[in-house]
């Protein structure tokens, strides 16, 4: 049985706190890509149904500074 991609979906929320911030008061770009890691390894775990792991980030262009 093929399973849907939109059957996989993961939505999280985060509080943004102080201690994600950098000097300059926006969001630490390393904080960001581990939160993006982490929401796809648990999509990659939901839709494979086992254990899966970041084997590369080929491309993640920040536009602008998160507040």
């Amino acid at each position: 049985m093929k399973k849907r991609a939109i059957e996989s979906r993961v939505e999280q929320v985060y509080q943004i706190r102080p201690e994600h911030l950098n000097g300059a008061g926006r969001l630490f770009g390393g904080r960001l890509m581990e939160w993006i890691d982490e929401a796809a390894g648990l999509v990659g775990i939901r839709h494979s149904q086992c254990n899966v792991i970041t084997a590369s980030v080929d491309n993640l262009k920040f536009i602008r500074g998160v507040y």
